[in-house]
């Protein structure tokens, strides 16, 4: 089928299930205007899958899941369906509901999600609008609501990182996703009132935390 790269691993902390989101692929998802993807769930450490994206529709899929909710088999899921917005699910994936209030036209854009695994109820969704001013949003309260963060440049976000020992928020941007200028590395300190570039450089595709010595 159509969904050959995988493209997220979420496991289960407590009894070892796998969420997996998949898409076509680079190659084909320019030609497809990354508008193929769905998520994949095994109850038996990868020996058998089976779809669980029903409500949800195809765009490639940013997958996060929040292990601390619910109970395992039925857990939070959050997905960023590009050209569709933010999608939730609280059953493990048996069903998908749309959260893109106060995203507006932006919610096609919807690239990369963070949960901040301090607060669950803290989400950030990042856009690409591959060129064309992206940026950056916040929920307060599980996805209910999204608000603009307008100190955040209009970038094209990669990556959506958390250091819980500092409370900082990291997020890597570019100035355009196809063809990056200018980008680098934004820190919050404030939950996403002010930002600080920290690293100058124009395509940072991802950053990870060291969490025995998040500094």
């Amino acid at each position: 089928d159509a969904y050959d790269a995988a493209k997220d691993i979420e496991i289960d902390p407590v009894n070892g299930d796998i969420y997996l989101s998949r898409y076509d692929g680079v190659g084909s998802a320019y030609a497809s205007d990354f508008g193929i993807g769905q998520v994949w769930k095994s109850a038996d450490k990868g020996n058998s899958w089976q779809q669980i994206s029903a409500g949800l529709p195809d765009g490639k899929p940013d997958l996060i899941l929040d292990p601390a909710s619910g109970s395992p088999g039925s857990r939070t899921l959050y997905v960023a369906s590009y050209g569709n917005g933010g999608y939730k699910s609280t059953n493990s994936g048996t069903s998908w509901s749309a959260i893109n209030n106060g995203l507006g036209a932006n919610a096609r854009f919807a690239w990369k999600i963070g949960i901040n695994p301090s607060n669950a109820q803290e989400l950030y969704l990042g856009l690409n609008t591959f060129g064309a001013g992206g940026g950056l949003y916040k929920s307060t309260n599980s996805g209910a609501n999204w608000t603009k963060l307008t100190n955040f440049p209009a970038y094209d976000v990669l990556s959506i990182k958390f250091d819980t020992a500092n409370n900082y928020v990291y997020v890597a941007a570019t100035d355009n996703f196809d063809w990056s200028t200018h980008g680098g590395l934004y820190r919050s300190a404030d939950a996403g009132i002010t930002w600080t570039k920290i690293f100058d450089q124009p395509r940072v595709a991802d950053v990870e935390i060291q969490p025995t010595n998040p500094n």
